[in-house]
């Protein structure tokens, strides 16, 4: 039964096989996809235009056959095909034998196209292929050779300026100097121009200089310009006196092109500036003035500016009027500064409305009262332009200028000088100017319609703290809105009105700050802020630190029993006791610290202890019942009582900082007892305490200092 099977499928597989074989396609050609590309079908033609660069070199010769066609579509698409194949990489081969690059197979199929015999058509087709496949090595003097073709002369010329082989251009110079057609012999030394380093030796356009032809002479002195050697200088002078009208354009410009190579090569300038002057002063179109201005604005210096005001004031001086705006806003240096400055009020109105914006760039003082006068202008334009150039100028004297501008800035104006005000004070930031930042930020906050900008201005407030700001956090205060204010920056706002003379002022501001303190933070920047003021101390004493105390200590104390073992009879205290210390019995002793921060320094009162503990008792006098926080910062634990009862307790190694610990406590009307136990592990020791309300307020109390 299996047998009969095995042989039922072997018959079907021999019928079937030729069956699937007939639907295979015979495999692709050069020649059959060549001509595929020549059939009057579009889906064909574009699938042989994908397929022959496949076939690379074997497909260049019937494709150069096809550059003769009268199809222009199958010409075109040929040379497309050609130029594909010329930029493949090396084809990649199995034994050992280097291939030949598509590059050099196209080369080698074109050359021998390139003559007078072929025809015209098909040898301009090939010409304009050339370009893409020529190398530095090739021997272009077959198409050098159809220089002398009237018919294929200028198609040969663009071939070989295209090429800008080094043999090329050779076969350029050599045509022009000989060439009998004068027309001709110009063409040929335009397409050297930009080529002159790859020419060995320019003595044919020394010789052309002296040709009958003034274009001719004119773009042999273009040449001659682009080495930038001086040695051609008089020749280009004389070129340029022999010009003619059909040539005197070119001439000057060889002169302007010989200014510009020398002055950018360097080590020549004075000759450079001699050649920009002389075209300045004596060319005859305004275009090739113009050159020479540019020049003299991007190379020269001070000594150029005379020779502008010159020129302005010349027939030809409103055509020249703008390149002569740009190159002084080139000039640079004090002495250009100082040479800008002599000739202003020389200049015309025009001219300083677009020199007065690049004058402020400069960033120059001595220009600050220049900008200043301009700035009052009754001249609009005018006015503008300097107010920009002031925030342009990153001087810090300009800041109340551009303050009052922004203040009287009209609708029309408002948004020009609100985006001034904002570059300039971002700009005096950057450069570390924090009193002129800040008073263009204050007024950026006062006057900005924009309220993207009032945030800006705020922010720099916040960041720059100046007296100018005094009103600006006063009206906050008043509106309950200073949160948004970090507090340091309002205490430097009030300590800057302070030492401005505005005394009652700057403390009603800090009177209003220091009664907002609710978070540590806030009350470390104000007594941070505070330690920097003369009348800091005094300042500081309304914040509610508790500065005199009746202490006892070192007390021996184990840092595992914590604040749990009573060593002193606590939370009772006892004056007149002693008690056992590290180093024998302690008693209690009076102690009042100077610190802002209320800090009692525990380790200089009671020696560098380690595993030791300190007691601080004081009495509150209050004249009424009064709900309070007591804020407390020790190095390191701290335990508080008030009227006998614990009111915090932090078991803790760390260094002293101002309100580390805030717990709320009641005070009784009369006296009432504050005791206070500070551990010592290791380090430094000591503590503070600060009385405060729950809204940051602080409560009329008396400190009354013990006496043991």
């Amino acid at each position: 039964m299996k047998t009969k099977m095995l042989l039922m499928a072997l018959l079907l597989a021999a019928v079937l096989v030729p069956l699937v074989r007939a639907d295979i396609a015979p495999p692709l050609t050069v020649e059959g996809v060549l001509a595929d590309l020549v059939k009057d079908n579009g889906p064909i033609q574009a699938r042989a235009r994908q397929l022959l660069p496949r076939f690379g070199a074997e497909a260049v010769p019937g494709l150069v056959k096809l550059l003769g066609d009268k199809d222009e579509h199958i010409w075109r698409t040929a040379m497309v095909i050609l130029r594909d194949i010329a930029h493949q990489p090396l084809p990649i081969r199995m034994d050992s034998e280097e291939g030949v690059a598509g590059r050099v197979v196209v080369e080698q199929a074109l050359m021998p196209l390139v003559n007078a015999d072929q025809s015209p058509v098909l040898v301009k087709r090939v010409l304009s292929l050339l370009p893409y496949v020529v190398a530095e090595e090739t021997n272009v003097s077959p198409i050098a050779a159809l220089l002398d073709n009237a018919e294929l002369r200028e198609r040969a010329r663009a071939c070989l300026e295209e090429c800008g082989t080094v043999n090329s251009v050779d076969a350029l110079a050599s045509a022009a100097e000989t060439h009998p057609d004068m027309g001709f012999q110009y063409a040929l030394l335009n397409a050297l121009f930009g080529k002159t380093a790859k020419i060995g030796e320019m003595g044919f356009a020394v010789r052309l200089c002296d040709s009958p032809s003034g274009p001719v002479r004119a773009s042999a002195a273009r040449l001659l310009a682009e080495t930038a050697n001086p040695g051609y200088e008089a020749l280009l002078v004389g070129v340029i006196e022999k010009a003619d009208e059909a040539s005197s354009f070119e001439a000057w410009d060889a002169g302007l092109r010989y200014a510009d190579a020398v002055a950018r090569g360097g080590g020549k300038w004075e000759v450079a500036m001699n050649a920009y002057r002389r075209i300045l002063e004596n060319a005859p179109d305004t275009i090739i003035k113009s050159g020479a201005i540019a020049g003299l604005g991007r190379f020269g210096d001070e000594s150029s500016i005379p020779l502008f005001i010159k020129a302005l004031n010349g027939a030809d001086g409103g055509r020249v009027a703008s390149p002569i705006l740009n190159a002084l806003s080139n000039l640079t240096g004090h002495a250009a500064n100082l040479a800008m400055l002599d000739v202003w009020e020389k200049l015309p109105a025009d001219m300083k409305v677009g020199l007065i914006e690049n004058i402020g760039a400069r960033r120059d003082p001595m220009f600050l009262p220049l900008l200043t006068e301009q700035a009052a202008s009754e001249e609009a334009a005018l006015r503008r332009a300097a107010l920009k150039g002031l925030s342009l100028s990153g001087l810090p004297e300009a800041a109340p200028l551009l303050a009052k501008a922004l203040e009287n800035a009209g609708e029309q104006d408002k948004p020009l000088v609100e985006g001034w005000v904002k570059r300039y004070a971002d700009d005096l930031s950057e450069q570390n100017k924090p009193e002129a930042a800040g008073r263009a930020y204050v007024s950026l906050y006062r006057n900005a319609a924009d309220p993207d900008l009032k945030a800006v201005g705020m922010e720099g407030i916040r960041k720059y703290p100046v007296p100018e700001a005094f009103d600006v956090v006063m009206e906050m205060l008043n509106k309950g809105e200073l949160d948004s204010i970090p507090v340091g920056s309002m205490i430097a706002i009030a300590k800057a009105a302070i030492e401005a003379g505005q005394k009652e002022q700057g403390e009603k501001l800090l009177g209003g700050v220091m009664g907002k303190l609710t978070t540590p933070d806030a009350v470390q920047q104000t007594v941070a802020a505070l330690g920097t003021m003369k009348d800091g101390a005094a300042l500081a004493a309304k914040l509610g630190f508790v500065k005199q105390w009746a202490i006892v200590g070192p007390v021996s104390w184990k840092i595992a029993d914590g604040f749990s073992k009573n060593l002193i009879g606590e939370p009772q205290v006892d004056l007149k006791a002693s008690y056992p210390g590290v180093g024998g019995e302690v008693p209690w002793k009076p102690v009042a610290t100077d610190d802002l921060a209320g800090m009692v320094n525990l380790a200089g009162l009671l020696g560098m202890v380690d595993g030791a503990v300190a007691f601080a008792y004081a009495e509150i006098e209050v004249a009424a019942d009064e709900d309070i926080m007591v804020h407390g910062g020790s190095d390191d634990g701290l335990k508080i009582w008030v009227n006998g009862e614990v009111v915090s307790e932090q078991d803790v190694d760390r260094p002293f900082k101002v309100d580390s610990d805030n717990a709320p406590a009641k005070l009784k009307a009369g006296k009432n007892a504050l005791l206070v136990m500070i551990s010592q592990r290791a380090g430094g020791w000591g503590f503070g305490i600060r009385l405060s309300r729950a809204d940051g307020t602080v409560p009329e109390f008396k400190v009354i200092q013990p006496q043991p």
